[in-house]
C-alpha cells in the first residue's frame, strides 16, 4: 500500500507558465457499479497527483500531456493505479465544460479483481461556458465549481460497460 498523499492548496497558475505546473488531490468516490467484492454504494479513497509537462491546443479543447499516478483504495485493502497520460480541459458552448484525466498502464487487485484494461478516467463535468480561457483550476474550489457530473472509471475483463463511481468534493490544488 502506498502512503497517503496529502492535500494542499496552493498559489494557481497560467496555462503557458515555462514552469512545470503540479497538482496533488484526494476524494472519496462512491461505487456506483459492483466490481468483484466491491458492492454499490461502498465508499472508496482515491488520490491524484500529476505534473504538466507542456499544452496542445485543438478547437474547443487543451490537452496538458502529464506524468503522474491515480490511485484508488479500498477501506481495509485492495488498490488500483495508473499512470496519467494528459489531462484535457474542454470548453463546449453546447453542451458542457469539462476537466479530464486519462490514465493508462492500469494495474491493481481491487475488490478481488486483478485484470483491468486501459483506461482509466477521472472526469469532472460543469456547466456549459463556465470557462473563459483553457487555464486548470487553481485549487479544490475551482475543481468542485465542476459539479453537474463527477466521475471516477475504469474497466475490467468480462464488461463493456466501465465500472463507475461518483466523486465527492476535491481536497488539493495546483502549483
Amino acid at each position: 500500500m502506498r502512503p497517503a498523499i496529502s492535500g494542499w492548496v496552493a498559489a494557481g497558475f497560467p496555462a503557458g507558465a515555462s514552469e512545470l505546473t503540479s497538482c496533488t488531490f484526494q476524494f472519496d468516490a462512491v461505487a456506483e457499479t459492483a466490481h468483484g467484492t466491491i458492492s454499490s454504494g461502498e465508499n472508496l479513497k482515491g488520490q491524484i497527483k500529476f505534473t504538466l509537462t507542456r499544452s496542445d491546443e485543438e478547437g474547443q479543447s487543451r490537452d496538458y500531456p502529464a506524468k503522474g499516478e491515480i490511485i484508488v483504495t479500498r477501506p481495509g485493502g485492495g488498490e488500483l493505479s495508473g499512470k496519467i497520460r494528459f489531462v484535457r480541459v474542454t470548453r463546449s458552448p453546447a453542451v458542457a465544460d469539462s476537466l479530464l484525466i486519462d490514465a493508462r498502464d492500469v494495474s491493481g487487485n481491487l475488490g478481488q479483481v486483478k485484470n483491468y484494461f486501459d483506461p482509466m478516467l477521472f472526469a469532472v463535468y460543469g456547466k456549459r461556458g463556465m470557462l473563459s480561457n483553457f487555464d486548470l483550476p487553481r485549487g479544490s474550489d475551482g475543481w468542485n465549481a465542476f459539479n453537474m457530473k463527477r466521475v471516477f472509471q475504469y474497466h475490467s475483463p468480462g464488461s463493456d460497460n466501465p465500472v463507475l463511481h461518483q466523486i465527492g468534493p476535491l481536497k488539493g490544488g495546483c502549483t
